[in-house]
């Protein structure tokens, strides 16, 4: 049985070698779809004062308007500085800058990613001087994009600058001993008082009004301008304890804070002393740096100074 077996697979095996060989077929192309090019992401247009860009989708020759929606585009941080500039070597004669700065808080609220088109308006003489740059600058106008995905919030940091020449002053020795100028000095007398705005704690100012240059002024009133005092991040925070420990035992104290964040801007041309009086309930302190000027009474007064333009940020803490 084993012989007769072994003798069929020997007879086989040259008939089997001789079959020529199957040719192999190539693999047939795998055909792929050509993705389609993803769809451009709708746009936002927002202006220098966080309004939006809309327009009736009932009326599409209508022209589009802006609208203010602070959960799309909230502006904070809105500052007006000035500093003088000079190189280290005194080679350059130094500059007087002004930096304008803007932060806008821009929210998506679509299931789609957006991209927020900021136009920011640029004066006669300004530059932009802030990261990330624009995506281009015409004429009088920096243009900043800004990609932002469903639900988040993206925060944009403008900056302008704009530099101006200081005159070289005259030396000493030109001018002859110290005591002539300090004689001159003597002679022109203190600078004026700055003229001072009072502010209450609802960030309402004191004003008075006329109709014309002719006519009298009204009685001082309260009066709400938000190009002026801002009030932002009112909190009250209850039920906050501080513990310390005395001979082993851990002692706990129970108190609360009122804070209160002002912007304060000097819309005027000359410097000016913003005047915030903070009423003090019965039992409750300032709990915050700067200290007051001055507490009389149940009243804590503060005084800061603003230049032209500028913006100060006042924050007020109160502890019971």
């Amino acid at each position: 049985m084993h012989r007769s077996l072994i003798l069929l697979i020997a007879l086989s095996t040259p008939l089997l070698a001789q079959q020529p060989p199957v040719p192999q077929q190539p693999p047939a192309p795998i055909e792929r779809a050509t993705p389609a090019a993803p769809p451009p992401l709708a746009e936002i247009y927002v202006d220098q004062n966080c309004r939006i860009a809309e327009q009736d989708s009932s009326n599409p020759n209508a022209h589009p308007n802006l609208r203010t929606d602070p959960i799309v585009c909230h502006l904070e941080g809105v500052q007006h500085t000035q500093h003088n500039e000079h190189e280290d070597d005194g080679a350059a004669p130094p500059v007087s800058v002004e930096v304008s700065e803007r932060t806008y808080f821009l929210t998506n609220v679509t299931p789609g990613t957006l991209n927020f088109i900021v136009h920011q308006p640029l004066p006669a003489g300004w530059s932009v001087d802030s990261v990330p740059p624009p995506i281009a600058t015409t004429g009088n106008s920096a243009t900043f994009s800004a990609f932002v995905e469903p639900g988040q919030t993206v925060t944009l940091h403008t900056g302008e600058r704009r530099e101006s020449p200081i005159s070289t002053p005259v030396s000493l020795g030109q001018q002859g001993p110290a005591a002539v100028i300090l004689g001159q000095l003597a002679q022109q007398g203190p600078p004026p008082p700055a003229a001072e705005i009072h502010v209450d704690q609802n960030c309402r100012i004191y004003a008075q009004d006329r109709t014309s240059t002719s006519s009298a002024y009204s009685h001082p009133y309260l009066r709400t301008d938000p190009d002026v005092c801002q009030l932002r991040r009112v909190l009250h925070t209850k039920n906050r304890y501080e513990e310390t420990v005395e001979d082993g035992v851990v002692k706990r104290t129970r108190y609360e804070i009122a804070e209160r964040n002002y912007i304060l801007h000097n819309v005027t041309t000359s410097t000016v002393a913003f005047i915030v009086q903070q009423p003090l309930p019965k039992g409750w302190f300032i709990d915050s740096d700067p200290a007051p000027d001055s507490t009389e009474g149940e009243t804590a007064t503060f005084r800061v100074y603003a230049n032209p333009g500028q913006t100060i940020h006042l924050h007020v803490g109160e502890r019971h």
